[in-house]
């Protein structure tokens, strides 16, 4: 077993467990630790779809209605939700894509917020796979409150 210290951003955490990894190529799994409801029957269709894809990330459609916005908080307009899906970890993406993103993402200062985007950095794409909206991402005391909930139900 291995451990590979934190970065100052997530993306430099999981460079540096990329690098303790000594791979070049092959696929890598990246899950938060604060999206603890992860079912196995999402994890093992994420898996069969990064196989057959070269590369595949959990996911649902967004809900709500969407708006883009101007710098003083004036809606500009609605975005079609149809094409917009939230991502969840897992993702499953490939390391030498991962890792020219992250080169690129380093040497242009961009702020990164997933791993797709590193993938989509070196000009490829990933598929997504529909996972589950119990996969939620615990961060606000709010967000505790549906854990309970879920808790409760499982």
């Amino acid at each position: 077993m291995s451990f590979a210290r934190p970065g100052k951003e997530r993306h430099d955490s999981v460079y540096n467990g990329i690098s303790a990894l000594g791979l070049k190529e092959g696929l890598v799994c990246v899950h938060d630790s604060n999206r603890p409801f992860l079912k196995s029957i999402d994890v093992k269709a994420l898996f069969e779809e990064a196989i057959s894809h070269h590369g595949a990330a959990s996911a649902v459609p967004v809900k709500n209605t969407i708006k883009e916005i101007d710098s003083k908080f004036f809606a500009k307009k609605t975005v079609d939700r149809s094409l917009l899906w939230e991502m969840h970890t897992p993702q499953v993406v490939p390391i030498d894509l991962w890792l020219k993103g992250y080169e690129k993402a380093a040497a242009h200062q961009i702020a990164v917020t997933d791993d797709l985007q590193m993938v989509e950095l070196s000009g490829s794409c990933i598929k997504l796979v529909y996972g589950s909206y119990y996969n939620i991402k615990i961060t606000t005391p709010e967000d505790l409150v549906f854990a309970q909930t879920i808790l409760a139900k499982l």
